[in-house]
């Protein structure tokens, strides 16, 4: 005995006549095409509903129905595409974070480590200018402008755009990158801070003639010293500016820094 065959009828696809993309339904097809078009440098909007069957497209100005059905298409296809970017970006950073110091271990091997890099910064006349003219942020942009910020000498800090206040150092016992802790951070701006301070106290001793004689200098010099001595680390508030400060100024780009290393 034959055994029954039954044919399965499977449901008729339906085919954007622009990029090809199939549906099931004629509604999520309508949506599509309506942008679709567009997006393939066709003349006007189509009716897929009444005119599957035509030869020819039927050419007529979008109706406001239409026109909403557009922008809402739009906007879901903008939201689904920043979804996308976000997730890639997630992404992007969590595998950062994960190798970066790794990437930095095998590649970045400065001759100082952290914990010296302090001893090796020089305060010069144009710091105590600075600092007497201009804010302590300033000044210390311009110290680190002349022994930090120079990317042609491998220093023991830095950091990078894909992890915002973020800084990595080269460290003093074991001599591999680590994460930079607000502890180590502080205490590097403390050894730069009491190097500025001896340098204005003898800015101040080989000037002593001029404080006693010119007021509007002796007034300068005392509002200088209020100025560094109100400078306290530990304040969160003052230790969040200058590290955001210090970020901004020094802070660089990974992938073009990889890239770079294997132009040829």
């Amino acid at each position: 005995m034959n055994k029954l065959q039954i044919n399965k009828i499977k449901p008729s696809v339906l085919c954007c006549r622009y990029c090809g993309k199939t549906y099931k339904k004629y509604c999520n097809l309508n949506k599509h095409a309506l942008i679709c078009e567009y997006l393939n440098n066709k003349s006007l909007i189509h009716n897929y509903t009444t005119n599957l069957d035509k030869d020819e497209d039927i050419e007529k100005t979008p109706t406001i129905e239409q026109m909403f059905e557009i922008i809402k298409e739009l906007i879901k296809r903008q939201n689904s595409t920043q979804e996308k970017v976000d997730v890639l970006n997630k992404c992007f950073i969590k595998k950062i974070k994960k190798n970066v110091i790794e990437w930095l271990n095998t590649n970045i091997q400065p001759i100082v480590i952290f914990k010296n890099l302090s001893q090796n910064i020089n305060i010069i006349d144009e710091d105590i200018e600075n600092i007497m003219n201009t804010s302590f942020i300033d000044t210390l942009h311009c110290i680190f402008s002349r022994n930090i910020y120079n990317y042609d000498i491998l220093y023991p800090i830095c950091c990078f755009i894909q992890k915002p206040n973020v800084f990595y150092i080269y460290e003093n016992d074991d001599k591999k990158w680590v994460e930079l802790t607000k502890d180590n951070f502080i205490n590097f701006l403390n050894n730069i801070h009491i190097k500025l301070c001896r340098a204005f106290y003898e800015y101040k001793k080989n000037n002593r003639i001029k404080i006693e004689n010119d007021e509007n200098f002796s007034d300068l010099c005392d509002k200088t010293t209020t100025k560094l001595m109100s400078v306290v680390f530990n304040n969160d508030t003052t230790y969040s500016k200058i590290k955001n400060a210090i970020f901004i100024k020094m802070k660089t780009d990974i992938k073009a820094v990889i890239e770079y290393e294997f132009e040829f």
